[in-house]
């Protein structure tokens, strides 16, 4: 008799378990599909801010926004949930952007929060010329790459915007010999082309109201009445 008693208790027991084990796996599967929703969620937001980096499109700038790093494809295209999106050759913080403008192209220009036709602004110059000295082929106009291998020799963390443009070039020479620095005159060139600008051109940016107007060019051109 007690045997029996024992062999039921076992079984009940037994029972117990084996339900109690299903429930926990239910629980389990349930946070699964949360999971699922959420990475998709994450998905959607990847994709709700879209731009590209332009001085020509740059290939390899890598780029840092939220959660989020990525590397630009040969467009210049990046993609963030959230902004500030900031951008880095290496470990050299190229300067970020708390807004995409309204054509999505970001210029060195955009970068500083200056008006693209501020082709002569130093902190412009400087991102510029990095770009273009760096890029693959040594060629801008027809795109800018920035290979990994180039990427990974700037080892020390360089925050462009606080730094000369002198000190600039002794600090990559020293990270990257074999470097060849664009001229100053060939990187503005290559910029107010860009942005369809003579750079012989002396362009004046009004500000009224903490707002910039439309620019005034001044020509040595007599203007006859």
């Amino acid at each position: 008799m007690r045997s029996i008693k024992k062999s039921v208790c076992s079984i009940f027991l037994t029972t117990i378990s084996i339900l109690m084990l299903t429930g926990c796996g239910d629980d389990s599967s349930n946070n699964v599909a949360v999971e699922e929703v959420s990475q998709e969620e994450v998905l959607i937001e990847k994709k709700e801010i879209v731009g590209y980096i332009y001085d020509s499109a740059v290939e390899g700038i890598e780029y840092r926004c939220g959660k989020i790093i990525g590397f630009t494809q040969n467009n210049g295209k990046f993609e963030c949930s959230s902004l500030p999106l900031t951008f880095y050759i290496g470990k050299i913080n190229l300067g970020s952007i708390n807004k995409i403008t309204e054509d999505k192209l970001i210029f060195p220009q955009d970068i500083v929060g200056v008006h693209r036709k501020n082709i002569r602004d130093k902190e412009v110059v400087r991102i510029a010329l990095l770009l273009q000295s760096l890029d693959k082929d040594t060629n801008p106009e027809n795109g800018i790459e920035i290979s990994k291998d180039t990427s990974e020799r700037f080892t020390e963390n360089i925050i462009l915007k606080d730094i000369t443009l002198e000190n600039l070039k002794v600090k990559i020479k020293l990270m990257n010999n074999q470097i060849v620095f664009k001229t100053e005159d060939e990187v503005i060139a290559h910029l107010a082309m860009n942005v369809g600008v003579n750079p012989d051109e002396i362009i004046k940016i009004p500000v009224i109201n903490n707002e910039i107007v439309i620019p005034v060019v001044e020509t040595n051109e007599t203007v006859i009445p």
